[in-house]
């Protein structure tokens, strides 16, 4: 039997031992965790397996190399070791120089990305465009163009040349959050707790937005909703509960048909990133959903331009 990838933690000692007691406070997590390795080694030894210590670290350490990561238990994070990111780079920019790329390329490029979801906020989310390009071009061998929306994507990735921020560890949150958001072709609106003392945040869409698709509006308006809410929410678990399924499909599915959809779920994902709130999301039908009034209703006390824009629909 191959045992790979173990991991030991420190050993929990009563804290009223005798041991605990004789030991220096700032020295007791590090001996606890050098009483667990030494555990973990004796009884593998014992059990008959063999330890490779060229690729084994025996020494208690806060962080350590993990699969091209850095497992940081200081900063709860795994975070980007320099090669794997500059051999990232550099496949990014080969890429990019070219009009042209190879569907070999783009899955490399795709699999990385992938890979890296444990460390880089919103690496599935955007491999969307590139995924669509795979899935067009699967069944030709010849090089794709790169598209405005395909080279927009992978652009995006050249910020971890500067990026030296990390993805920290969710932690257990007490504080939970009901949010219903619905948009219709003129409004969009968000009630937020509706079980408790209910918050409401509505608006009417810009211009820009007016001719939009309606799957592109329900995405927004969740996204509206949250930075609205965004002080109230920060640092919680938000249930948010839609009647769009190509909302609710392509939010969990981390991906999109279209790429104005795609975009709109990217500001969803801004909107998570800026709250440092957990989102779930949740289809109800549009009868049950708290949302749809507002976001269907017009007061004389609305701006005279918002009145036109509902009178023009």
């Amino acid at each position: 039997m191959y045992i790979d990838d173990r991991h030991s933690s420190e050993i929990r000692l009563p804290p009223d031992s005798s041991l605990v007691q004789s030991l220096d406070p700032e020295k007791l997590n590090l001996i606890s965790a050098q009483i667990a390795s030494f555990l973990v080694c004796y009884t593998l030894v014992k059990l008959g397996y063999c330890i490779g210590l060229q690729k084994s670290i025996l020494q208690p350490s806060q962080s350590v190399p993990y699969h091209g990561f850095d497992c940081d238990s200081r900063l709860q994070a795994f975070r980007l070791l320099p090669l794997k990111k500059q051999k990232f780079i550099s496949l990014v920019e080969a890429i990019l120089d070219s009009s042209h790329v190879s569907i070999t390329d783009l899955q490399r490029l795709a699999g990385k990305c992938m890979s890296m979801s444990i460390a880089v906020p919103g690496a599935r989310l955007f491999t969307n465009e590139i995924n669509m390009a795979i899935s067009r071009a699967s069944h030709s061998s010849k090089p794709l163009p790169l598209s405005v929306p395909l080279r927009r994507e992978i652009e995006h990735w050249l910020f971890l040349k500067s990026w030296s921020g990390f993805l920290p560890w969710r932690l257990e949150q007490h504080h939970q959050f009901v949010l219903f958001t619905d948009a219709s072709s003129y409004r969009w609106a968000g009630v937020l707790n509706p079980n408790a003392v209910p918050r409401c945040a509505s608006d009417y869409w810009s211009g820009e937005i007016l001719s939009s698709d309606i799957a592109v509006k329900e995405a927004l308006a969740l996204s509206n909703a949250l930075s609205s809410f965004g002080l109230t929410i920060k640092d919680s678990r938000v249930d948010a509960y839609v009647d769009s399924s190509a909302l609710f499909h392509a939010w969990n599915g981390q991906s999109a048909r279209s790429h104005s959809l795609s975009d709109a779920l990217k500001s969803i994902f801004e909107a998570v990133m800026a709250t440092n709130c957990i989102l779930r999301l949740f289809h109800v039908p549009s009868v049950n959903n708290l949302a749809d009034r507002p976001s269907r209703s017009l007061s004389l006390a609305d701006p005279v331009d918002c009145l036109l824009v509902f009178g023009s629909g």
